[in-house]
């Protein structure tokens, strides 16, 4: 892997935190470590990002939110699935069911377990008293050029669910440095 001198830099750093660090804050210092050159070395670029609010903050199984996009240039893109919700939400994760297409066929189906609160009960995810998480489909799609739908529903055992607020979807262009 080609590193540039700031990658370096940020190598250097953590290199010289982790002689003087215990074994357990060695993995975090190197996750971390791991998490800043991955950001380093790709760019993702935002093609679309949209979100559809819920009536009533509430999110319903018959209610399936849908978005369409375009890619104009062939390559690898990442969709990431995001959800708000309020402290209204009562379980520590939401199970979704993604369905991504284009204007032939089904590409791929997923089933996402989105982590909304740890056990303990701290919210996770950003922001204030409305908080944003999200999660990707997959790492990586190669989309070709064209017209792309992806479908949310919610696959909880509960016919509506209090606190959602929104879901959307991101779209983002991958490209290696």
């Amino acid at each position: 892997m080609y590193m540039t001198n700031k990658m370096k830099q940020v190598a250097n750093f953590f290199t010289s935190i982790v002689a003087y660090r215990n074994i357990s804050t060695t993995i975090t210092i190197s996750t971390v470590f791991l998490l800043a050159v991955g950001l380093l070395s790709c760019d993702h670029t935002s093609v679309y990002r949209k979100f559809q609010s819920l009536p009533s903050e509430e999110w319903c199984m018959e209610e399936k939110p849908s978005f369409s996009f375009s890619i104009s240039e062939s390559q690898k893109y990442t969709v990431t699935i995001a959800v708000r919700h309020t402290k209204d939400y009562e379980i520590g994760n939401l199970w979704c069911f993604v369905q991504l297409s284009d204007s032939t066929k089904q590409i791929r189906r997923d089933t996402l377990n989105m982590m909304i609160a740890e056990p303990n009960g701290r919210w996770l995810g950003e922001g204030g008293k409305v908080k944003t998480v999200s999660k990707p489909i997959a790492d990586t799609l190669h989309l070709e050029i064209g017209t792309y739908t992806v479908q949310i529903e919610q696959g909880m055992r509960v016919q509506c669910l209090e606190g959602v607020k929104d879901v959307g979807i991101t779209v983002a262009r991958l490209s290696e440095q």
